[in-house]
């Protein structure tokens, strides 16, 4: 039989016995009711507030949709939306220059950058910059990009590199090391 549900988490991992390890539960969800796949998705508050991101380890960016933009683009759309949005209130921050990035799949996001603080479940970390998405030429995802950088990435710094950058005292990491593990379950959820 097919197991129903998949359980797992994603460790950023370090130290050569695992000192310093960053767990996040992750699950294979449908981002919409019309998806005939899953995506691992993972769960976070970024400033005290909760968003869902897609773990996405062929991109550098990490990003969640804005509040404010997606609320006027499609009105009471963050309800609906899988990822849930970013309330980014004035005057904690002000949009900046912004960047487009494509992905394979054509989807184009445009961005700004912000700081804040990033709450893994079992750590967090402030000081951390991440991308706020004003623009989309279809709906918008929310990401935590796990690739290391590129030319194409800049200014964004991807995450891990960003907590490797902490200083010694403050770093939940050592190492730009990542593990996913999942483990098939028995009774849906």
């Amino acid at each position: 039989p097919k197991p129903s549900v998949v359980f797992g988490f994603l460790a950023l991992l370090n130290g050569s016995c695992g000192q310093k390890l960053v767990r996040m539960a992750i699950s294979p969800q449908k981002v919409t009711a019309a998806a005939n796949s899953a995506q691992l998705l993972a769960n976070l508050k970024a400033d005290g507030k909760d968003v869902t991101v897609l773990v996405d380890t062929g991109n550098p960016y990490t990003f969640f949709v804005e509040k404010q933009w997606y609320e006027r683009t499609r009105p009471g759309g963050c309800a609906e939306l899988k990822y849930k949005c970013y309330d980014c209130s004035p005057p904690s921050c002000r949009e900046g220059p912004t960047k487009t990035y494509e992905f394979f799949d054509g989807l184009q996001v445009t961005v700004f950058q912000h700081s804040g603080t990033v709450d893994f479940g079992t750590a967090s970390a402030g000081g951390i910059n991440f991308g706020l998405v004003v623009g989309s030429n279809r709906k918008p995802f929310a990401a935590l990009g796990l690739s290391p950088p590129s030319a194409k990435s800049k200014p964004y710094v991807p995450l891990i590199y960003q907590l490797l950058a902490k200083p010694k005292s403050q770093r939940l990491i050592e190492k730009s090391v990542f593990s996913v593990y999942l483990q098939a379950g028995t009774t849906p959820t």
